[in-house]
């Protein structure tokens, strides 16, 4: 935005695209973002219940359904009023919601208490609220007693916002996937799942060095005093895990460096081994091949 005033705006006679309005450009346009906000592509199913900010008894509830169904929505099994209810979790939803048909399905001979609420669709059309109910409702360990709106027609049963800020939801177990085979499979390998350092098995690293190099016995770098208890632990636990074995002689020998972990309590012990062992050792040179001819090799493949 430019810093000039409206009578020596450049667009002043200008006509919007947008809004066939006189003024400015459709660039700009304010009614354009909202008719784009309005028409925007939604990924997941939305049961969107929002304030109306210039009166608090009513509330914007946006309906949407898609054809994908492999989007599932999270459930939350509550009791209510004695009776297990699978309801949606809708953290965008302002209250909660049953249809009317769920309703009495579920208690055909309770009596709803009129509610001066108002639900609208995005689009303005209303929907019917048909009462309110106070309902105690029991999850886990938790029992509260909070409003429930029952609207005409049907529809799913939504948990929202006003129920979350009176019950504390076990998050975990709502994300939680459980899967039979998914079961088998951690039963069947629990070895190469369980806590702790693991082992490669049947296979044996080897170092090839040029027989004609010397041995090379690296003196030890000096070590600080602060740290000095704190390496002799860190090379027990190494030890204890089998990662290294204490020896008494030895023609090879590299030094080790300290490095302080975040926890200011531990070290990372790291070996230099580029003084002595890297230097001796025969490497495989394998050319890295060259971008041109990464794509030569590609031309005409299909899949890749």
């Amino acid at each position: 935005m430019s810093n000039h005033t409206s009578d020596r705006c450049y667009y002043k006679n200008a006509t919007c695209f947008s809004c066939n309005k006189t003024g400015h450009i459709s660039k700009v346009c304010r009614a354009k973002s909202r008719k784009d906000y309005g028409k925007r592509q939604l990924t997941q199913p939305v049961h969107d219940m929002s304030t109306n900010h210039d009166n608090p008894d009513e509330y914007l509830l946006v309906a949407v359904n898609l054809t994908d169904s492999h989007s599932k929505p999270n459930m939350v099994s509550v009791n209510m009023d004695g009776i297990d209810i699978d309801m949606e979790l809708d953290t965008g939803a302002a209250v909660s919601i049953m249809s009317e048909d769920t309703f009495r399905c579920h208690w055909p001979n309770k009596e709803l208490q009129t509610s001066d609420t108002k639900l609208k669709t995005y689009s303005g059309e209303p929907l019917f609220v048909k009462g309110t109910i106070n309902v105690q409702v029991k999850y886990g360990v938790q029992s509260v007693k909070v409003p429930l709106l029952v609207v005409v027609g049907k529809g799913p049963t939504l948990f929202g916002q006003e129920w979350l800020s009176n019950i504390k939801l076990d998050w975990k177990s709502i994300h939680n996937i459980q899967s039979d085979a998914l079961y088998v499979l951690l039963q069947k390998y629990a070895q190469l799942f369980t806590e702790g350092l693991g082992k490669l098995m049947g296979f044996k690293a080897n170092i090839q060095v040029d027989p004609q190099v010397s041995p090379k016995f690296h003196k030890p770098c000096p070590i600080p005093y602060a740290y000095k208890p704190l390496v002799e632990e860190e090379l027990e636990r190494l030890s204890s895990l089998g990662i290294i074995t204490p020896v008494q002689f030895v023609d090879w020998a590299a030094p080790i460096v300290p490095v302080l972990k975040w926890d200011k309590k531990s070290v990372r012990i790291c070996g230099v081994y580029n003084v002595m062992v890297n230097q001796a050792s025969r490497l495989k040179c394998y050319p890295i091949p060259k971008l041109d001819d990464l794509l030569t090799s590609l031309a005409g493949v299909v899949f890749f």
